[in-house]
């Protein structure tokens, strides 16, 4: 699929932004259905990192969340050509996936 990912990248967390880099997109989609599962992604990348450790700790509860479901973390991964293990090991490695993460991290 031909998305000029310049226009929807720069709305995005870097973090975000690194993760979809690595994404190979799917002719199965459109673009709608496309930004729409990046804005997905981005809200919990953002909700991982957010002050309230209850927001956190549910962003946590979807990404580690591997049942199938509508909507899940490997299915968006899945949709937008991401690999769910290498996005876990990115989130893990950038500091957000502790389970016992008090402080709010730095912007």
């Amino acid at each position: 699929m031909n998305i000029n990912t310049s226009v929807v990248l720069r709305d995005l967390s870097p973090l975000t932004a690194r993760l979809i880099s690595k994404a190979t997109f799917e002719d199965a989609i459109s673009i709608g259905e496309w930004r729409f599962l990046i804005a997905l992604l981005d809200r919990a990348v953002k909700d991982l990192q957010d002050r309230n450790v209850c927001v956190r700790n549910s962003a946590r509860a979807w990404v580690n969340h591997s049942e199938p479901a509508i909507l899940g973390f490997n299915e968006v991964c899945e949709f937008i050509g991401l690999g769910t293990e290498w996005a876990r090991r990115t989130l893990r490695c950038a500091g957000l996936m502790g389970s016992t993460m008090k402080e709010p991290l730095a912007a």
